[in-house]
């Protein structure tokens, strides 16, 4: 570390017992504010007002800051968190106010995840959850960490994954993002495999290089990849002529859907304004996305030739 790494981090504030609120004094997640990959780059996404509340130097400053924008860092055995002051000063997050726990929850569970799958790339996905729910920022919590708390972060693990190499040598990840030629594909495939279920319990599974293929066919076919998975949907569609299902698979709620055309027969939300009415992590799909999806499933052949979804070779 040089001397000018030294005295930012011995300038950097600390702020604990903390909250973050909207202009209107409504609690938000910090989540919602831009995302700031590298110094190099600008902040990612949509601007607002939002405000730090909390208190520095062991409870004796009190700390109210407008923040502009937020970025995490795995460097560490437990991931720091910051956001980043409007005139420019990054803030250090330690422990958040318990009453504003449940706000942060799933984006907590998410970079803790991260930074532990990618200490141990060895590791299986139930260790990683056994982990957290053993760690003392997570075991007072009512509810433990699960695969459902990620779900709605699904866009940063996968730019967090191709940014870092790290995560993308972890065994926890399917090893898709590699595999496919855009963003679209990856997360669909991701988001398949998050939500099968074994026992009404969502796991990530490994996939072989023949799921991959199967997984970046266009339409999203899944062709045989999990016998026990194909009786099982056989016997919960008899009587239903091979109906798609008619709730999304991720947040078990009807409405306007995106079915797989596939064996799994499964539907999706494909975005969060579709599924809002029980809050559904969904798809995260744009209407474009979502129309170009269509197309995929109706005409494979346009598909292919335009190159929308990506190839798995």
């Amino acid at each position: 570390m040089t001397s000018s790494d030294e005295e930012a981090e011995a300038q950097l504030l600390s702020v604990s017992n903390y909250y973050f609120e909207d202009d209107k004094g409504a609690p938000v997640c910090f989540s919602m504010l831009p995302i700031r990959w590298s110094e190099s780059e600008s902040p990612v996404g949509k601007k607002m007002q939002m405000f730090l509340r909390g208190f520095a130097d062991n409870g004796l400053q009190k700390i109210f800051v407008q923040v502009a924008a937020w970025r995490f860092d795995l460097s560490y055995v437990r991931p720091e968190i910051l956001v980043l002051s409007n005139n420019g000063k990054w803030i250090k997050l330690e422990k958040p106010r318990k009453s504003y726990e449940e706000t942060i929850r799933t984006i907590l569970i998410t970079i803790h995840f991260l930074s532990y799958v990618k200490r141990n790339p060895d590791s299986s996905a139930k260790s990683a959850w056994d982990y957290l729910s053993k760690n003392k920022e997570f075991r007072s919590y009512e509810v433990m960490p699960s695969q459902n708390d990620v779900l709605n972060h699904m866009t940063l693990m996968g730019e967090a994954m191709k940014r870092d190499a790290g995560l993308a040598k972890s065994k926890v990840y399917p090893g898709l993002r590699g595999k496919f030629k855009d963003e679209l594909s990856f997360r669909t495939a991701f988001l398949l495999l998050m939500v099968r279920e074994d026992k009404n319990r969502l796991k990530i599974k490994k996939l072989s290089e023949e799921e991959v293929k199967d997984l970046a066919r266009p339409g999203f076919i899944i062709d045989d990849t999990d016998n026990d998975l194909v009786d099982e949907i056989g016997e919960e569609s008899d009587g239903e002529d091979g109906l798609f299902d008619s709730v999304c698979a991720i947040c078990d709620n009807g409405g306007e859907l995106l079915c797989c055309d596939g064996k799994c027969m499964r539907s999706f939300h494909a975005n969060e304004e579709d599924g809002e009415e029980s809050n559904c992590a969904s798809l995260g799909f744009s209407q474009k996305e979502v129309d170009n999806t269509c197309v995929e499933v109706l005409n494979p052949t346009a598909t292919e030739e335009s190159g929308i979804i990506g190839d798995a070779e």
